[in-house]
């Protein structure tokens, strides 16, 4: 069970293919747009770091939405990195890196900005796999000139959407500049005891690169996360 529905193991009779179908409850407005902004964007994704979406239906007499998605097993990358006798190199931070910069390059293309780029949203295709694949469409949205979002979370937040300026592409991968961050240290850039704090630190873009957690990096990689997170 998530924030916005249930989720089941399905399989299709016809064909005996696997999926997940995740059941929400489209009664109250909110959610069921949010179901049909989420499967429209979906919709013309065809990327293998992408969640795949295979079907979508709304059952009229149960008030339910059904979101049917290819079947995605290997559970949170953050889980499998912190997971003992994981050793997470530079080389492999760079391969997950890499797949969720093709994800969101396939995404621009379609011209559709994730918007929530954080560690929940990145999952394993399976157990055995370091297959990657970006989750959770519900922040996304379709591009447009001068669009604005705001997000409340602010230490995985751009600093536009703490201060309602307008988003682009660029807002994505400052996700993607936060995560290599975290996953190379083991520690996130903008953290604070206090929100208020953690606001004003995302908002200037002020953060190190601290001995303790850096000291194996190369610059090629310090260099890579300071050109991402830049206001």
């Amino acid at each position: 069970r998530g924030l916005l529905g249930t989720l089941f193991r399905a399989v299709e009779k016809a064909s005996g293919r696997a999926a997940h179908a995740r059941f929400v409850n489209a009664q109250r407005h909110s959610h069921r747009a949010e179901c049909l902004n989420e499967a429209e964007l979906l919709y013309g994704a065809s990327h293998p770091n992408v969640l795949q979406l295979l079907d979508v239906y709304h059952l009229l007499d149960t008030k339910q939405m059904v979101l049917v998605t290819e079947p995605v097993d290997g559970g949170p990358l953050f889980e499998r990195l912190s997971g003992k006798g994981y050793a997470l190199t530079e080389r492999k931070v760079s391969g997950f890196v890499k797949q969720l910069c093709l994800a969101l390059q396939h995404l621009h293309s379609l011209n559709v900005l994730h918007l929530d780029v954080k560690p929940e949203c990145l999952w394993l295709a399976s157990r055995d796999s370091e297959q990657l694949k970006l989750m959770q469409f519900g922040c996304a949205q379709r591009y447009t000139d001068n669009l604005k979002v705001s997000q409340s979370a602010a230490e995985f937040a751009a600093p536009e959407m703490l201060t309602n300026e307008a988003i682009a592409c660029s807002t994505d991968m400052w996700g993607v500049g936060l995560l290599a961050y975290v996953m190379l240290s083991g520690v996130s850039p903008f953290w604070a005891a206090s929100d208020d704090v953690t606001v004003k630190k995302v908002v200037a873009a002020t953060y190190s690169f601290p001995e303790e957690g850096f000291k194996a990096v190369s610059q090629p990689a310090r260099e890579f996360i300071s050109k991402l997170l830049v206001k």
